[in-house]
């Protein structure tokens, strides 16, 4: 690896790189420079000598995470063969001790980007106060994504105030990210993290940290549920975010199944900062004056009349009876469910005109519980929605990569036509998403039946367990 002394280097032709910014046991990032939007970014560089299966490995994360356009979560620019570029942002993150209202808006966001990232498959793994970083909107950004994905086993580094129990057994996980997150929350609470000094590694075992004083009873709570040992015991990010956004004493619906997609900031560009990349969240301030508030008001009521307007004029003649009109908030289904919509039926005004995604969670029926077995359907989505299936289906490929157990260029075919179901599933073609998925399963096992893929492996034991094998 190199120094950050070395000769000027150029990635692409286009990414200029100055300065090494940070460094971890596999990779480095670097304060760079696109040559052709001008503007300072920043790049996550593979170290060099890493074979094929690890850099396919990180290319792959590191597209998942440029999925997530999420106000809260660090721009993905660019992936290359080696490297990720991202947006830079050299503005300084929260410290603690802040009073509980302030931290409680710090956690907020950071638990609103973290959501967002889970619900892609997207695990941080390595969440300290340093990966939180503000925007030149003010806004705060989670940084420092270690492209890890959920359930994979976890390099070997430094145990630090903020690695969740399980990391150091080799395992990391969406709960890990929560433990983190409550790390942080005690920092910025008391200035101190619950666990410091002599043995961490025992402390985060089995030490309960000082019980928070001077804070609200239900942040306090929140903090200590987010320390708990067990993974299972502490909330879903959702849970968290849910927790942190709501008023204190308010009470609290249950938390929903999260959203099949990251949900969109509002992106405004303008002239760059300093040397920050210029990609900044609408201003809330903007949103609060008078004028701004009464333009919004007069948009949404124009959007309703023009919504009524089409929905009437598109709406069934004749004695068919019109579909009920689908409300954003998840309902309890009672009806039996109805087959997938046609490209031939007409959305109505309310919805968007791209066909609505379906990857993810959310569906009308919600996923259904693991058992022994599962075939995969097109009004349910598989156990843990689509993103977490797709990322499991991979992982079951990487698995066979790293055991030297399949074929190199059938692992290769096999991504990449995961990818490609993936895009399908992701554009409402779910039909043809799981034919193209149920192919994928088919060439392999002919793979298989070639000496090409082990049939005892992880590949087979997934295939297997959702009936896509015999």
């Amino acid at each position: 690896m190199s120094d950050g002394q070395m000769p000027e280097q150029v990635l692409s032709g286009r990414y200029r790189l100055d300065e090494v910014i940070d460094r971890t046991g596999t990779s480095e990032v670097w304060r760079g420079h696109d040559l052709q939007a001008d503007w300072a970014v920043a790049v996550k560089l593979l170290e060099e000598g890493g074979d094929a299966v690890t850099r396919g490995r990180f290319a792959r994360r590191a597209q998942a995470l440029a999925t997530v356009l999420h106000p809260n979560v660090v721009t993905v620019l660019d992936v290359g063969d080696r490297f990720v570029v991202m947006e830079y942002l050299p503005g300084k993150g929260p410290a603690g001790p802040s009073p509980s209202d302030e931290v409680r808006t710090v956690l907020g966001q950071v638990a609103s980007g973290l959501e967002a990232a889970h619900r892609s498959g997207i695990v941080h793994g390595n969440l300290s106060p340093a990966d939180v970083r503000r925007a030149g909107s003010g806004v705060l950004k989670v940084t420092g994504f270690g492209l890890l994905g959920d359930g994979l086993p976890v390099p070997e580094v430094p145990v630090t105030p903020y690695r969740a129990p399980e990391q150091l057994d080799g395992e990391t996980g969406k709960p890990a990210d929560v433990y983190a997150l409550g790390c942080v929350a005690y920092e910025l609470l008391t200035g101190q993290p619950p666990f410091e000094g002599d043995d961490l590694e025992a402390q985060h075992r089995t030490a309960k940290p000082e019980r928070l004083s001077g804070v609200p009873e239900e942040l306090g709570t929140l903090v200590q549920s987010c320390l708990a040992k067990d993974p299972a015991a502490r909330p879903s990010m959702s849970a968290v975010r849910q927790a942190l956004t709501s008023p204190l004493g308010a009470p609290r619906e249950p938390v929903a199944a999260a959203p099949s997609q990251p949900v969109y900031g509002t992106a405004v560009m303008e002239q760059p900062l300093g040397d920050e990349t210029a990609l900044y969240e609408q201003r809330h301030e903007d949103l609060d004056r008078p004028d701004r508030r009464m333009l919004v008001q007069l948009g949404i009521a124009l959007a309703i009349i023009v919504a009524a307007v089409a929905a009437f004029a598109f709406w069934p003649r004749g004695s068919e009876t019109p579909d009920p009109v689908v409300q954003a908030t998840p309902t309890t289904v009672t009806e039996e469910p109805t087959p997938e919509p046609t490209p031939s039926q007409t959305p109505s005004a309310s919805e968007s005109q791209e066909p609505p995604s379906t990857v993810g969670p959310v569906q009308t029926l919600g996923p259904q519980p693991v058992g022994d077995s599962y075939e995969l359907r097109t009004d349910v989505p598989p156990p843990g929605g689509w993103d977490t299936w797709l990322g499991r289906f991979h992982e079951a490929v990487e698995d066979e990569e790293d055991a030297r157990a399949i074929e190199p260029g059938v692992a290769q075919r096999a991504h990449r036509d995961i990818d490609d179901a993936a895009r399908r599933i992701r554009q409402g073609r779910v039909d043809r998403g799981i034919r193209d998925l149920r192919k994928v399963a088919a060439e392999l096992g002919q793979a298989r039946d070639r000496g090409d893929v082990r049939g005892d492996g992880s590949l087979a034991e997934f295939l297997t367990k959702f009936k896509l094998w015999p």
